[in-house]
């Protein structure tokens, strides 16, 4: 009798597994038939006859268990859950559960705010979460069904060294004597209960917020049947549980396939994914948004200007808000949660004198040079000022003149300028990289420009001569930019016009003479915009966003320095594809190099609910990985009107800094 198995497996609530509080849950519960004599009549043996046999255990996939389930007081995982009705026509039921660890002895009590989307679970007569001799476990202390003894079930999660097909019994029993009759005899009947785990092996996933993540997969399996007091028993009824684990991270998904309360022959599937986990000083995912709320008294910062990430922190160059770009800069350190610490405002004459008149948006650049940053901007020609790592604190007595504004007594000629809002630089721990726009003033009011690039240290010192990068063309050029590996220099820069064409040369840090120069052909420069230079983990490359907001991005060949033959068109039309997504309506992007991968953000045109999605991922940045690689993606947000401005890799995360269309600054964490 199929209905008697439904009751008594509502009775048990073996659907709100979690861990062992599924055992908890099932104390207390109701249903089943009336109460007979109580006088069994089922044989008391000591096992269901349910358990498999367990398959030999094969290779070792993970040798200390601990790395699958991370234990410690204040983690918090955040899940997304979809409860699906297979054989009823109903809607789905979206629903989230936090899970949150306490600090319990020698282990962690979890507690769940709606695990499977059942609402609450009591942990009543649960142990803490424990790893003992290399097994993680959970012990509970229960009545099974009202009028059984209690019994101890040991839930054995994992167990060091986790092997391919390892199984773990939790429990195998049959019941003599469940207190209820179940087929109207009068007289009481039993169960067979069996609870086991299994290791199915290593998954690649994509989930929400991480794409391709090699996860393990365990299968709990519950199985119960009626034995009835003439002899005879019922069908198995079976609830199966699916786990999957990601190393450092924990449990990221999990799946339940179960009857349906009080509705036999109707089976739900339940799916549960990790959106975001917040382990103190790591974590997963995506971290709510952060307003960056300024300090009592401080201005509030308007357009931003650049972000310079550290291991710890980081620091937001932004204008002032309700000020011009010429009044001056506010620095503001960011901690590494992405909440404001401090906030300085500086005037364009605190910092570079009274001749400082351009200060705004491509006229101030701020980077990162060990343990300290550089300011440039427009003064007295171009100026640099060192700065405390937080921004906070003005180093040295003076501004340093890096390049005089009309005319530079290194120059060739007295007649050269230098356009303003045209010029970039770079830095090592000791070096400073300086490229600008020059002016060249001819005959008959007729003019030439050229781009010109030259290297200081770190105080300013100028340790090469200037270098032409560009050749003088009465064309307009767009500024250059700049990306440094080791000791080479990347330098990309376009001729503007009527029939534009872009380029980039590498460079030798220790003299600044050009080692190669190529045009970037094959470039639609109707579709995508100029290429930016890269600094990848043993090489140089180049991105570009396309006008309706897609991204690429190309290697450099190792010695030669010309475009990989293999992608030498990826730029022509390609974008880099994140696994998963099928990308459309892209609306914005942005690429960042780094070590050892390349970063980038984008934005989707699609409405959800008024907001529109944004993604963080990576690329692999080493020289020996394909052009084409997929992305692997980190995150994903919905904002309002408003899409990441700037990102930047700060220790084991990456900042996020947007704003919203009042001008409201806010940050998130992408962690990776």
């Amino acid at each position: 009798m199929r209905e008697e198995s439904m009751r008594v497996l509502q009775s048990l609530r073996l659907a709100v597994v979690l861990s062992t509080a599924a055992l908890a849950a099932a104390c207390g519960g109701g249903g089943g038939g009336d109460t007979g004599s109580g006088t069994p009549s089922v044989p008391d043996v000591p096992i269901s006859g349910l358990m498999p046999s367990a398959p030999t255990a094969g290779a070792v996939l993970y040798a200390d268990a601990a790395v699958l389930r991370p234990m410690k007081d204040q983690y918090r995982w955040t899940y997304q859950g979809l409860v699906k009705w297979v054989g009823l026509y109903a809607p789905d039921t979206p629903y989230t559960n936090l899970v949150t660890q306490r600090g319990a002895g020698a282990g962690v009590q979890e507690q769940a705010s709606n695990p499977f989307g059942m609402g609450p679970v009591s942990t009543g007569g649960l142990e803490p979460l424990v790893i003992e001799a290399g097994v993680v476990r959970q012990r509970l202390r229960a009545s099974l069904l009202p009028g059984v003894s209690t019994d101890l079930l040991d839930f054995v999660e994992l167990r060091s060294p986790v092997r391919q097909g390892e199984q773990y019994n939790v429990y195998d029993r049959r019941l003599a004597d469940i207190g209820r009759d179940l087929d109207g005899d009068k007289r009481n009947d039993g169960f067979d209960v069996a609870i086991w785990v299994r290791v199915e092996g290593e998954e690649v996933l994509d989930l929400p917020d991480r794409s391709q993540v090699k996860t393990l997969k365990t299968i709990l399996t519950m199985q119960l049947r009626p034995v009835y007091s003439s002899g005879k028993v019922a069908n198995v009824d079976e609830v199966k549980q699916t786990t999957w684990y990601l190393p450092n991270v924990g449990i990221v998904k999990r799946q339940i396939d179960m009857p349906a309360e009080n509705q036999v022959g109707i089976r739900k599937n339940i799916i549960e994914e990790l959106r975001y986990w917040d382990g103190v000083d790591r974590g997963y995912g995506v971290a709510p948004p952060t307003d960056l709320v300024m300090p009592s008294g401080s201005k509030p910062l308007g357009a931003v200007l650049g972000v310079v990430g550290f291991e710890s922190h980081a620091v937001v160059a932004s204008e002032v808000n309700g000020e011009l770009p010429s009044y001056g800069i506010a620095l503001t350190h960011i901690d590494a949660v992405g909440k404001v610490v401090a906030s300085r405002t500086y005037t364009s004459a605190e910092l570079f004198g009274p001749n400082a008149t351009a200060f705004g948006y491509e006229t101030a650049r701020l980077v990162r040079m060990g343990d300290e940053l550089r300011i440039v901007a427009f003064g007295d020609g171009i100026v640099m000022r060192r700065l405390s790592s937080t921004g906070q604190q003005v180093l040295g007595a003076s501004p340093v003149q890096l390049v005089k504004y009309v005319n530079d007594a290194n120059e060739t000629s007295p007649d050269w300028s230098t356009e303003r809002q045209k010029f970039s630089f770079a830095a090592t721990s000791d070096q400073i990289w300086l490229s600008w726009n020059a002016t060249l003033r001819l005959p008959e009011s007729n003019y030439k420009q050229v781009i010109r690039l030259r290297g200081f240290d770190g105080a300013g010192n100028p340790i090469t001569s200037v270098q032409d990068v560009s050749p003088a063309t009465v064309a307009g050029l767009s500024g250059a930019s700049l990306a440094i590996q080791g000791n080479r220099l990347l330098v990309s820069w376009g001729i503007l016009g009527d029939l534009p064409a872009w380029f980039y040369s590498v460079h030798d840090t220790a003299n600044g003479q050009a080692l190669a120069k190529y045009e970037v052909a094959g470039l639609k420069t109707d579709t995508w915009r100029y290429p930016q230079a890269l600094s990848l983990e043993a090489g140089l490359g180049l991105w570009t966003v396309n006008k309706a907001g897609g991204v690429a991005a190309v290697r450099l060949n190792e010695g030669t320095y010309s475009l990989e033959q293999s992608t030498a068109s990826y730029l022509d039309g390609q974008t880099l594809s994140t696994v998963g997504l099928g990308l459309k309506n892209l609306s914005s992007g942005m690429v960042l190099g780094g070590s050892p991968f390349l970063y980038v953000a984008y934005g989707e045109n699609v409405n959800i609910y008024g907001q529109n999605e944004w993604f963080v991922s990576r690329v692999p940045a080493g020289v020996n990985q394909p052009a084409a690689t997929p992305m692997q993606l980190l995150g994903r947000g919905l904002t309002k009107d408003s899409y990441p401005r700037y990102l930047m890799p700060m220790g084991n995360k990456v900042l996020v800094i947007g704003a919203r269309p009042s001008g409201q600054l806010y940050s998130y964490l992408v962690w990776l």
